[in-house]
């Protein structure tokens, strides 16, 4: 059985990668991030920059008044 199984497995395995293989260019365009992802995906890491600044400066302030 497990021999039926992975021969299975390798055959749908090596007809995906004919296909997607022959699908070239197609694949990188269906693949492709939509312009308003890609600007919400750099919003959203600017902020978590400008969240972990204000971290650091929040621990510092803290630090200098226990001081």
């Amino acid at each position: 059985m497990m021999k039926l199984v992975n021969f299975v497995k390798d055959n749908i395995h090596r007809e995906l990668v004919k296909k997607i293989k022959a699908l070239g260019n197609e694949m990188k365009d269906l693949t492709a991030e939509s312009q308003l992802i890609t600007q919400q995906r750099e919003q959203t890491a600017a902020k978590i920059e400008d969240l972990e600044t204000a971290k650091t400066l929040l621990q510092n302030i803290t630090e200098i008044n226990v001081m």
